[in-house]
């Protein structure tokens, strides 16, 4: 499972490193960035590799979770929020010039009407980067709730790949959303 875990996070920002070779939009490596479903805290220090070196903010509202990320001595702030369907985390809203998700969005953990919520802690024109099973990606729950983000001009998905066995054997979906 470790493994498992580890090479998901660096999937996540492998896909914002092909987003920004493709697309010519880079963000700001002393920019401010948050991990939405911290975890452990392999998310953050993934993140670091790829030469972040601005703040890093965690939302995990595990508490076990939570300890064993604080020790990685990454992350600047800790919120302890749970992602709830019409409801706000105490998270500031466009604050971020990046977030990131990693396995976070689900039909057994959080749903994809929480996307709003993540998308509102990003700045205007902040970058959110999402990496999750390809099969809840591709279900018209999720399908449903990206069209009336772009449909609502909440934010365009700008950038999509795919990843071979990634969750548990399970395909993965990495995609960029740029905030409108």
């Amino acid at each position: 499972m470790a493994q498992i875990e580890w090479r998901a996070p660096q999937l996540s920002m492998k896909t914002l490193e092909n987003y920004e070779r493709t697309s010519g939009n880079c963000v700001g490596r002393n920019g401010r960035v948050i991990d939405v479903g911290t975890g452990t805290g392999l998310s953050g220090i993934a993140i670091r590799q790829v030469g972040f070196t601005g703040d890093i903010d965690a939302l995990e509202p595990s508490k076990s979770m939570f300890e064993k990320a604080k020790e990685k001595n990454i992350y600047s702030r800790y919120y302890s929020d749970f992602l709830i369907e019409n409801k706000e985390t105490t998270v500031t809203g466009d604050a971020y010039d990046l977030v990131v998700s990693v396995g976070v969005f689900s039909n057994r953990s959080v749903r994809s009407q929480c996307l709003c919520e993540v998308i509102r802690m990003a700045k205007p024109g902040a970058l959110v980067v999402i990496l999750m099973v390809k099969n809840w990606y591709k279900s018209a729950d999720f399908s449903d709730a990206l069209k009336k983000i772009e449909k609502d001009k909440v934010a365009n998905l700008a950038h999509l790949e795919e990843f071979e066995g990634i969750f548990e054997g399970h395909d993965a979906v990495g995609f960029v959303l740029e905030k409108l």
